[in-house]
């Protein structure tokens, strides 16, 4: 089930006279993406019989692209 993203930031905002709304949205905006794997792509699954240090890898990956 695809998870809905955020639309872009309008123009009427980035147009308009509040900066700091632009800002938050669109920093919102590149979490989300980068989360959902819209930015950076996806994040494989791993096969039902990885080892242990496969397993820390990947959540290791998941960690990096969480703490970006």
């Amino acid at each position: 089930m695809k998870k809905p993203g955020i639309p872009a930031v309008p123009v009427i905002f980035k147009e308009g006279n509040n900066p700091r709304l632009v800002e938050y949205l669109t920093a919102l905006q590149a979490n989300v993406d980068t989360v959902t794997g819209r930015k950076g792509g996806r994040i494989e699954y791993l096969r039902s019989n990885a080892s242990l240090s496969e397993v820390i890898d990947k959540i290791n990956e998941i960690l990096d692209r969480l703490q970006e």
